[in-house]
């Protein structure tokens, strides 16, 4: 479905259509620069698809006129087709780059890994995922029964399974949105994991943890429509092309979202830490510098991985684990320019 409809800049006063397709979410917003003074608007769309209310963001207003009067602007939450500009009145063109994009989408080849792991969890629409993540935070409240009732009414709506036990949800969930990369994650952990006699000093480390991961997966889904333009391309494992941008982002948002992360991250690398220790010493607590698994914990984050440079399959974590892009994600601020797509 697209939505029309007419703005203009607050600042040079020139018009513009916008032709806004409608995303998977409720809430979207677009930022793109105006086609006369290029400094920068943002439009968005609020509670959809019921009512669907304008924000008038930063740098436009409503005004009525004629649609053939205007230039457009194609808006696309979830496709890199968004912010093209097409002359006034003309719809033919309009439509054409829609078709030609979700063309060039289908055409492309992924992967057979990135394919057949989609065809059992496609994520690139949130409702299924939305529906485990409810039930995880349920049950982490001991609303178990409730939980379960709301699993039985709901599981048919996002084709979910019905379990017996309720917290193999948390495990759906996780399989579900863990993606290639980290299925490859987890398959090293476990392959390494099979090499391990007594784990007894790990397991028992692990029990007195007092952390809860819920929290950067909810916080992910707070901003997820300014995730998931990428994300759908990202799933479907194709490239965008560098030609197009995406007008629906929030940098700061998404910014913000890789510290937590970040910070999640380092509070469990205490796993390929210690199995790495059993592995090479028999022992968790006994590293090469370090007392014990606590104190490992109170190092600095930055310095985490250097225990497992030399396991090929533990230090696979390393790659999403970029510190430069660490450090720079809880300091200023982060603006995308249009004009230099910098």
């Amino acid at each position: 479905m697209v939505i029309t409809h007419t703005i203009i800049c607050s600042t040079c006063k020139t018009q513009h259509l916008l032709k806004i397709t409608l995303g998977y979410e409720i809430n979207q917003y677009h930022t793109f620069p105006c086609t006369n003074c290029e400094e920068e608007i943002k439009f968005g769309l609020e509670g959809l698809p019921d009512t669907g209310e304008y924000k008038y963001l930063k740098n436009c207003e409503f005004q009525k006129f004629e649609y053939h009067e205007a230039i457009q602007v194609l808006l696309h939450p979830d496709l890199s087709v968004g912010n093209r500009v097409v002359a006034a009145g003309d719809v033919i063109t309009a439509t054409l780059l829609n078709v030609k994009e979700m063309a060039r989408m289908g055409k492309q080849e992924a992967s057979k890994k990135v394919k057949d792991h989609r065809s059992s969890f496609h994520n690139s629409n949130s409702e299924k995922l939305r529906f485990y993540l409810k039930i995880w935070s349920l049950i982490r409240n001991d609303k178990t029964d409730i939980a379960n009732t709301y699993a039985k009414e709901n599981a048919g709506k996002v084709d979910a399974e019905i379990r017996d036990d309720e917290n193999q949800y948390i495990i759906d969930f996780l399989n579900h949105f863990i993606g290639e990369f980290g299925l490859s994650i987890y398959s090293s952990l476990e392959s390494e994991w099979t090499k391990i006699q007594d784990a007894s000093t790990l397991k028992s480390f692990h029990v007195d943890q007092d952390y809860d991961e819920y929290d950067i997966f909810e916080e992910f889904f707070d901003h997820y429509s300014e995730f998931s333009q990428v994300f759908l391309y990202l799933n479907m494992g194709l490239s965008i092309d560098n030609k197009r941008k995406s007008s629906s982002s929030d940098f700061n948002k998404t910014k913000k979202y890789y510290s937590s992360a970040y910070e999640a991250l380092a509070k469990r690398l205490y796993i390929p830490a210690g199995i790495n220790n059993l592995i090479e010493r028999g022992d968790a607590n006994t590293f090469e510098r370090l007392a014990s698994l606590t104190a490992y914990m109170s190092t600095g984050n930055g310095d985490k991985l250097r225990c497992l440079s030399n396991s090929s399959e533990l230090s696979k974590v390393d790659a999403c684990y970029d510190n430069n892009l660490r450090n720079a994600s809880f300091h200023n601020n982060m603006k995308f320019n249009p004009k230099n797509r910098k």
